[in-house]
């Protein structure tokens, strides 16, 4: 059936497009497009709920079986329903032809709303030919075959609701991986409603440029810099500024505050062109921390005019208290394949040095450092990945959790692009009781496959053991057992565990509760 739809699709180019992912059967082993990228190919696999192949799905929800149960008539009919946007797309290789480019913008033509409406962006190589089959189907010839899912196969959500006069631009890029021949890719691009698996539309990319929508347009993409939490009373934003507009920006004002604190602005000059983006440090902003408030920078002028497009020119960032912890903290790093990308440090609110560490040599290894800070203090910790992709992924899987010796947290992750920054509070003897690790030891930890948990029974009773990840879900089944008194051991298989960090909490009698990570490798 391949050859029939690609020839549909080569008939009708502007009727639709077509993605083709591989699966792992019939013949494991025999299909390189499948190796190509496992994990995505899975993904959307599942994504669909596909158990048999050949299989077509069609927008999503429209059609969904063998490809023998549709035909241009089923294509035609679909083709005639109204969509609520228009999509352009573009894609262009860098001059070193080893890595993809691509610019989408969405135009909404009518209301879109919901909270699950993600745009996908597909890069395909439109043709792949082989002199002897690689399956045992004998089919020498694939076509549109799926390479690259940007930013990965759960897409990106879009900032709904978005309306007639709305727009959203993306733009991802990727470093080529298992391509055949760089002339034959491309991208597709589609909006799918998650809630329904609805495809709402879609477009096959070009060479062109996409057309921008407004003269003089600037967007706030990201703010970095900034805490969440603070206790210093200061901030230095930096924000990421991309040009929307045919003109080039060459002046931003800008303009920032918390709460009711004094506003505070800033003129930035320079040439930022057609979608270029650029940091922009901000001056120090100083104020009283009266936590939880609210920052806010916007465009108040672009090249000294109103901004034309005003809903994309205001962020806001919620500043929390921070955490009070002991003098005594324990900063665990498991490195991914790049370890020589990381580096951090601990300061003081005057931005001395107290202690810092990397870039590290050794690759999917654990490093545990221990920083004895000084008590009634505010101190900020900073993570940086010089690759910006944190942790995680293309990379490897790694991860890094920071916690004082009675096991507050004050910061972990995995992924967390180029920075993470946090900022606590130091007091001497602080801790809760019912959050120490007191009489609960895991060994070995980390582990691989077998972890022994040993606690003491001041009394017999029940015990409650749950385990949680770094997201706060948990991760394995209750477990409530009638344990004597006296020193008690579990034993806790981790080998189905994916690898990072897990709390284990064992609910005690009387609901004393003792907390331990885990670190499973």
């Amino acid at each position: 059936m391949n050859p029939t739809i690609v020839q549909r699709l080569q008939q009708n180019p502007d009727k639709f497009t077509a993605i083709f992912y591989h699966v792992s059967w019939p013949s494991p082993g025999n299909d390189p497009m499948y190796f190509a990228n496992t994990q995505e190919n899975n993904a959307r696999v599942n994504y669909y709920g596909v158990n048999t192949v050949p299989y077509s799905v069609i927008d999503g929800n429209y059609y969904k079986g063998h490809p023998n149960g549709w035909t241009m008539t089923t294509i035609n009919n679909r083709y005639t329903m109204p969509s609520p946007a228009e999509i352009q797309l573009q894609h262009y290789l860098n001059a070193a032809q080893d890595s993809i480019f691509v610019n989408m913008l969405v135009i909404p033509t009518d209301l879109m709303s919901g909270s699950q409406l993600v745009a996908q962006n597909v890069i395909i190589e439109k043709h792949i030919h082989f002199n002897t089959p690689p399956g045992t189907n004998g089919e020498k010839d694939f076509y549109n075959v799926m390479k690259k899912m940007l930013p990965g196969a759960g897409g990106t959500y879009l900032p709904t609701p978005l309306s007639p006069g709305d727009y959203v631009i993306l733009q991802y890029s990727w470093k080529l991986a298992n391509v055949y021949d760089n002339n034959e890719l491309a991208a597709v691009g589609f909006i799918q409603n998650n809630s329904s698996k609805e495809i709402l539309q879609t477009a096959n990319s070009s060479t062109a440029p996409i057309i921008p929508l407004y003269d003089n347009d600037g967007e706030i993409l990201t703010l970095s810099n900034v805490a969440s939490e603070n206790c210093t009373g200061k901030i230095t934003p930096i924000i990421r500024i991309r040009n929307n507009g045919s003109n080039p920006l060459s002046s931003i004002t800008l303009k920032y505050r918390i709460e009711n604190h004094p506003e505070q602005e800033y003129t930035w000059t320079g040439n930022i062109g057609f979608l270029q983006s650029k940091n922009i440090t901000l001056p120090e902003y100083l104020f009283t921390p009266q936590n939880p408030s609210t920052l806010k920078i916007y465009i108040d002028k672009v090249n000294q005019l109103q901004d034309e497009y005003r809903k994309n020119d205001t962020l806001t960032f919620q500043l929390t208290d921070p955490k009070t912890v002991t003098t005594l903290l324990n900063l665990w790093i498991k490195t991914d394949n790049k370890p020589e990308e990381i580096t951090w440090n601990i300061k003081t609110s005057d931005d001395s040095l107290v202690a810092s560490g990397g870039p590290y040599t050794e690759a999917n290894t654990l490093i545990k450092e221990t920083i004895t800070v000084e008590s009634e203090h505010c101190y900020q910790f900073s993570l940086y990945d010089a690759g910006g992709n944190g942790l995680c992924c293309a990379n490897g899987l790694g991860f890094f959790t920071l916690f004082d010796d009675k096991n507050i947290t004050i910061v972990e992750g995995t992924t967390f692009g180029r920075e993470v920054l946090a900022q606590f509070y130091s007091q001497s003897g602080v801790g809760i009781e019912d959050i120490s690790t007191q009489n609960l030891f895991v060994i070995p930890n980390p582990a691989k496959h077998l972890a022994a948990i040993n606690f003491n029974m001041t009394t017999m009773g029940k015990v409650t053991l749950n385990i949680y990840d770094m997201n706060g879900v948990r991760v394995s089944k209750t477990v409530s057992k009638i344990f004597p008194k006296g020193q008690q051991k579990l034993e806790l298989n981790v080998e189905k565990m994916s690898s990072g960090i897990y709390l284990i909490e064992m609910i005690m009698p009387e609901q004393k509760v003792l907390r331990q990570r885990l670190i499973v490798l």
